[in-house]
């Protein structure tokens, strides 16, 4: 028998012996998750971890996770695959860890290490809270309205929180009110252009430490569509006491639900009114100027109107005592 023949008869006859005895080969337990669990403890606190393994030949596994710190768990008791174990961990020092698991079956084949699952490890009592849920409020909305927003967080001590939001148009809001972890605080907020603005919001512990910065809500503001008149201007402001013929002025000024620009009109208080204003941009102050030709007290008022013909209800009244003469 020549050394080829000779080599294919032993290959051949080792395969039967296999097949006869029943024999296959151990597939080693498929790569683990990262590990499930807390993000932020102290030292010295038990955290648990979740791990979860799988064989491809269905035996039972067990697990064991790399600590990050030169400690590694032993391994776990055998369970069975697809199954999670839990296993806990303290830390004897602070610091940001990177986690990973790896599994074993029972005879003796190993998968690959896990990807890492971060854990962070503070050497105080007092550790920051959470980052706040993603401001929960409308994806649109329209200029000059105010529409609210609300969020929440959670604290590692228990301690009761304040929050607050940043509107994404260099505002950001007064902090809250303090109010038990967990709890969804409101607030609101009227953007002064029609844009695409991000809405966060971050935490802050009674004890004075500060989250990060939540997930955005992205806010859509256009311009309302709906006209609506002005709003009522404010109390013309001018002075308390005049003489006969004599001219004074007098300014307010008001603002619009639309953006648009207004005009205002005086009521003098004897009988006459102004012309309306050259239109301005809401909020710009206004003068106009007004002589009496009698004496006695005249109460003075505005009302605005908008490019769209919109009028608003007549302000407050500005009293002015005009005398004969001045004393």
């Amino acid at each position: 028998m020549n050394r080829e023949m000779f080599t294919l008869s032993v290959v051949v006859t080792a395969a039967l012996c296999l097949a006869a005895a029943g024999c296959t080969t151990n597939v080693n337990p498929d790569t683990p998750p990262p590990p499930g669990g807390t993000a932020i403890s102290r030292v010295g606190v038990s955290c648990p971890f979740q791990a979860t393994a799988s064989d491809p030949d269905g035996q039972r596994v067990c697990v064991r996770i790399d600590w990050n710190n030169g400690d590694t768990s032993d391994w776990s008791g055998l369970f069975w695959s697809g199954d999670t174990l839990t296993l806990a961990y303290a830390w004897s020092a602070p610091g940001t860890f990177r986690i990973s698991a790896q599994a074993r079956d029972e005879k003796g084949a190993v998968s690959a290490w896990s990807n890492w699952h971060t854990v962070t490890i503070a050497d105080t009592v007092n550790l920051p809270p959470g980052p706040p849920s993603a401001p929960n409020g409308p994806d649109t909305g329209f200029v000059a309205t105010d529409h609210d927003f609300s969020a929440l967080a959670g604290d590692p001590n228990g301690d009761r929180l304040q929050l607050q939001f940043d509107w994404g148009d260099g505002d950001m809001s007064d902090w809250s009110a303090l109010v038990p972890e967990n709890t969804e605080v409101t607030m609101s907020h009227a953007w002064p252009s029609a844009r695409e603005y991000s809405v966060a919001a971050r935490a802050r512990d009674e004890r004075g430490a500060v989250s990060g910065w939540s997930e955005v809500h992205v806010m859509v503001v256009v311009w309302d569509t709906v006209s609506r008149p002005p709003g009522i201007p404010l109390v013309p402001a001018g002075p308390d006491t005049g003489r006969v013929d004599s001219t004074y002025e007098f300014s307010t000024a008001g603002g619009d639900p639309n953006g648009d620009s207004i005009m205002f009109q005086f009521d003098w208080g004897d009988g006459d009114t102004s012309n309306w204003s050259a239109p301005v941009a809401e909020s710009t102050s206004v003068s106009l100027s007004h002589s009496w030709t009698a004496a006695g007290d005249f109460a003075i008022r505005a009302r605005a109107r908008d490019v769209r013909d919109l009028v608003s209800d007549w302000s407050n009244f500005h009293v002015l005592t005009v005398t004969d003469s001045l004393k």
